[in-house]
């Protein structure tokens, strides 16, 4: 299934490139979150059950975010939404590359049906934590996830939304540790022009 999803994209970025229609690029959207959706689920089950370890090395962090830019900027193009980064290129972390990569692609596609014009990623360090925001200039998070437990405020099967980002985001960072602490995720209204800032700590 998951290999033909990614036939499937594939396919459809061809087509896309061809004709450049805004029907192929909704689909392709759609795909790209169904694809989400698949391998957080994947992930979440194989690292419960032992059969992935993570595979934590020194990466690039800036390195990292440009790949992730790269990867996004056409589709937010086609909404006239800017993905902008702000890191130190000398900036290195130790970490599972795939897995943060992962979430981070995950939470642009979220913003991607939020934002009015701009997605930002922003990643610092401070006493021995790295912190990637992943904010946007959308309305913001609903009081209630911002209040609620690991900030999920349930289902909302009219919006579509599951909160499983959020969920996969929070399980990729906590299975992150380093000297007796964990990774985090925090949610706040202190993005761009007050939007959306999800914080992805690592330790």
């Amino acid at each position: 299934m998951k290999n033909s999803l990614a036939v499937l994209l594939g396919d459809i970025d061809i087509l896309q490139q061809k004709n450049g229609d805004d029907l192929l690029s909704k689909m392709r959207i759609e795909g790209n979150r169904l694809n989400d959706r698949f391998m957080q689920l994947l992930s979440i089950y194989r690292i419960e059950n032992k059969q992935y370890a993570l595979n934590v090395v020194e990466h690039s962090v800036y390195d990292m975010l440009e790949e992730v830019r790269l990867e996004n900027e056409s589709m937010l193009y086609g909404r006239s939404i800017s993905l902008n980064v702000e890191c130190d290129q000398s900036l290195l972390w130790h970490y599972d590359r795939s897995m943060v990569q992962g979430v981070i692609n995950t939470l642009i596609h979220n913003a991607y049906r939020y934002a009015e014009s701009e997605v930002l990623l922003r990643a610092t360090s401070k006493d021995g934590m790295l912190k990637i925001d992943i904010m946007d200039d959308g309305g913001g998070y609903p009081m209630a996830m911002l209040d609620s437990e690991g900030g999920v405020a349930g289902i909302d099967f009219q919006a579509g939304n599951t909160g499983l980002g959020h969920y996969f985001a929070r399980f990729v960072a906590e299975a992150h540790s380093a000297h007796g602490r964990h990774g985090a995720v925090h949610l706040s209204n202190n993005g761009l022009a007050h939007g959306a800032c999800l914080s992805f700590i690592l330790p």
